[in-house]
């Protein structure tokens, strides 16, 4: 052969299947549209065949996609690349490695697996390596040497220890890095919920709740207004090692969830910020987003409303429906509001 023939590519990576990884017009049009916005010029010049988000939250602002003309990918500030992008002639001749935390494609070129489940499970490197060879078939060129017959490169120094790694996402809000002392402060002070929490530092393949991060269980039995010295790691252990304490730890949430449930409903059309803020599953962003699009549009009618604006899951709506109210406004606007996203 000595042309790529485009259908070959998109039988090659319409064979994969894996999380976070979707060909042709399964794409999600708001993903397409974020991959186009973010990645290499040129990228829209053909429709991209498949595509594969490196985003912890589906944004689809990094990743990898695969086009008519060759490879792209984006990385986030944390992994530097040479290129970011390969034509097939290009693709053909680099050696593919594939590393702890990345992949490698050619010489100081880099794609970062951390946040991309199709990556880490290991399909993304399988897909490329596959498309090489065809590419190399089809253009009448020997396949680079394989990575196996080369010598191991040395392993890399062991990060330095920081006082300051733990990023922490709430509701799909990212904040941090803390450091564990700044954790307990916060959580002591009821500015973190570490129920609702969930945490992620450099090395880890992804997000772990914070009761079940081993190094931090201990924050989960700081009472919230107490002073952050009130439990200690040590004495946290026994606690945890006490499977029926667990067990009451637990039923106390759920209690006092079902005290929250009984009180007044929130007019949602009406309430102030403090009183959205009460609300689970809104945070100072989700209420700020309500005031400013009912005084744009009139008000909300049902909590679907409020789930469409804010992204929330299912049961995240389903959580609101007994805790709002929706007064109706005479200035709603009739035609119904656009979000968007």
């Amino acid at each position: 052969m000595t042309a790529i023939d485009t259908d070959e590519i998109v039988n090659i990576c319409a064979s994969f299947t894996g999380s976070g990884y979707f060909v042709g017009e399964q794409i999600p049009i708001k993903k397409l549209n974020n991959a186009l916005a973010y990645f290499p010029v040129s990228l829209g010049e053909h429709p991209v065949i498949a595509f594969a988000d490196g985003t912890l939250f589906g944004s689809g602002k990094k990743g990898f996609a695969i086009g008519f003309k060759g490879i792209y990918w984006v990385n986030s500030w944390r992994t530097s690349t040479n290129y970011n992008y390969l034509y097939w002639n290009d693709f053909a001749g680099v050696i593919l490695r594939r590393l702890p935390y990345s992949i490698e494609l050619g010489a100081g070129n880099y794609f970062e697996l951390s946040s991309c489940s199709f990556g880490v499970e290991g399909r993304l490197f399988e897909l490329l390596e596959q498309l090489q060879e065809y590419v190399c078939e089809a253009l009448d060129i020997p396949k680079p040497a394989s990575p196996a017959v080369m010598a191991p490169p040395p392993p890399p120094p062991p990060p330095p220890v920081s006082t300051a790694e733990w990023m922490v996402a709430i509701d799909g809000q990212q904040q941090g890095p803390y450091s564990i002392p700044s954790l307990e402060k916060m959580i002591a002070a009821n500015q973190i919920q570490p129920y609702a929490a969930h945490v992620w530092r450099q090395g880890m393949p992804e997000w772990v709740p914070l009761r079940q991060q081993p190094e931090l269980m201990f924050l989960a039995v700081i009472p919230p207004g107490s002073p952050a010295t009130f439990v200690t790691q040590s004495s946290a252990a026994s606690f945890f090692s006490d499977q029926a304490r667990v067990t009451v730890s637990f039923d106390l949430s759920e209690e006092r969830e079902e005290r929250s449930s009984e009180r007044e409903p929130v007019d949602v059309n009406r309430a102030s910020q403090e009183q959205l803020l009460n609300l689970p599953s809104i945070g100072i962003v989700g209420a700020k987003r309500i005031i400013q699009e009912r005084s744009s549009s009139g008000g909300f009618a049902t909590v679907e409303e409020i789930g469409t604006l804010l992204g929330l899951k299912p049961h995240q709506v389903e959580r609101l429906r007994p805790l709002t109210v929706f007064s109706p406004l005479n200035d709603r606007n009739p035609v119904g509001r656009i979000v968007d996203f």
